[in-house]
């Protein structure tokens, strides 16, 4: 089974038979469809409705009405000659002034060795945006043109890369490239934003300035200089891809992006909008509070019971694929893909600041030597530090550690303890000095001295000042 979901708010004012139209529409649109050919099984009751076709296709439409609103469903099914099935399902959630739009697609093996295939996102998604339902999103529009970081929008991706935005789809940030062998052609970002329409809100830098604010905002953590970021609602970046060896083009980079997004956002549950199981569930239980044994409604009420096991089945199978699935992967991944040096290699060296230390540091060394006059080496040792310099990315914990040193001293009257606090954590040990706390580096931690706080609760400055001496005693600038 493969799989594609995504869920974004749109307009309140979308109703049950806007809604309906449109369901109709999209299936009516497609080239493979038999569902408006002759011989179609045509089902109508109060709150259901299905088209069903000889070959096993059919629609469903679903509705339920509820205290502060409805939710409205539409189950779409194709099989195709090679033993696939394709289904997708729309569910529009529409309660207390509030709406919002789940879309599920699935690709499933009805024939033993059957290879599935990945579903793309569903023709309706388009259709709805066109048709101008999307709505704001935590104050970002849902749309399917790229967004320009500007200085109305830089505080809200700021946020986004420190985790604190509460959107439902996740941001890609093109930043802008320091030169042009990391530039993205404005074209392809443009094709990104229109595929993942619904599925992802996409930023973009137009000039240097704004990835330099984000870059004051973010205490360096943002993407830079053409790296693409990828930036997940309250955790902020999760993946930056560039162009280099591994990824030499442009289309390479959004390939590879756009996989990613859509594989992130469908391992996502939904937050607001009901899923098809729910509709379900729901409207077995509305009809079951007024069939009466014996009558029509009954007969419909079994049917939907029946349905709705084997729905939940089908979901119990589908999560144990995927547990197998994520075990897999999980059996596979190690920690230290992304860094120069082993951890075993690493503690051969000596205790880090954090995990990725020394590879962040000889990623620096690496950027030193391309950026001096290159007279003392061959041509062969230059290209593997170009290499490695284009395939590796700095770790961010410099960034994240100095960051809560930052935070630490934000109340000068506290920032004492929590400095002490951090720099224990550390291996520091710490002893009194005229009342004034020294704190002292194991001898192992090489190349950094002690630090006395001596902050004064009476000079606001004070905490935030002796944040800086601690990241410049800790060497942390050059490797954030």
């Amino acid at each position: 089974m493969s799989f594609f979901a995504t869920e974004f708010p749109v307009q309140a004012s979308v109703s049950k038979e806007k809604f309906a139209a449109t369901a109709l529409a999209w299936v009516k649109g497609m080239k493979k469809t038999t569902l408006f050919d002759a011989g179609v099984k045509d089902e109508r009751h109060k709150d259901h409705a299905a088209l069903i076709a000889p070959d096993g296709e059919c629609l469903v439409l679903k509705q339920a009405d509820l205290q502060g609103g409805f939710v409205s469903g539409a189950r779409h099914e194709l099989p195709d000659d090679a033993g696939r099935l394709w289904r997708s399902e729309i569910v529009l959630t529409s309660l207390n002034g509030k709406a919002s739009l789940r879309v599920k697609s699935q690709c499933l093996s009805v024939k033993e060795g059957v290879q599935v295939m990945r579903p793309r996102k569903p023709y309706f998604v388009k259709m709805a945006l066109d048709d101008g339902w999307g709505n704001p999103d935590a104050a970002i529009q849902v749309r399917q043109e790229p967004h320009v970081v500007d200085s109305n929008s830089v505080k809200i991706i700021a946020d986004a890369i420190d985790g604190d935005c509460q959107s439902l789809l996740p941001i890609v940030l093109f930043s802008h490239p320091f030169a042009d062998d990391r530039a993205i052609e404005p074209s392809l970002i443009s094709r990104t934003a229109f595929n993942l329409g619904g599925v992802a809100h996409v930023f973009v830098e137009e000039t240097r300035d704004e990835s330099l604010r984000l870059m004051d905002l973010t205490d360096g953590e943002n993407p830079y200089g053409g790296t693409v970021g990828i930036i997940l609602p309250r955790r902020g970046v999760v993946k930056k891809l560039f162009r280099g060896w591994l990824l030499p083009g442009s289309i390479d980079v959004i390939s590879a992006m756009e996989a990613f997004v859509q594989e992130i956002s469908s391992q996502r549950q939904a937050r607001f909008a009901w899923d098809w199981q729910d509709l379900l569930e729901e409207s077995a239980r509305q009809l079951r509070e007024t069939a009466e044994k014996g009558s029509e409604e009954y007969e419909i009420w079994e049917k939907l019971r029946e349905e709705e096991n084997r729905e939940k089945e089908e979901e119990v199978r589908r999560l144990r694929a995927k547990v197998e699935e994520l075990s897999e992967q999980l059996a596979g991944i190690s920690s230290e893909d992304d860094l120069l040096l082993s951890a075993q290699f690493s503690k051969q060296i000596g205790p880090q600041l954090y995990p990725g230390e020394f590879s962040d540091r000889l990623r620096l060394v690496t950027e030193h030597v391309l950026e001096s006059s290159n007279e003392f080496l061959d041509r062969r040792t230059w290209a593997m530090l170009e290499r490695i310099s284009s395939i590796t990315n700095k770790t961010g914990r410099a960034s994240k550690l100095a960051k809560r040193l930052k935070n630490a001293g934000r109340d000068s009257g506290k920032a004492d303890a929590r400095f002490e606090e951090i720099l224990r954590e550390l291996g520091f040990t710490v002893r009194r000095d005229g009342g004034h706390p020294v704190c002292s580096p194991p001898e192992e931690l090489f190349g950094v001295g002690p630090q006395t706080l001596s902050t004064s609760p009476s000079d606001h400055r004070a905490g935030k000042n002796k944040a800086s001496q601690i990241i410049n005693g800790l060497f942390l600038k050059g490797v954030m």
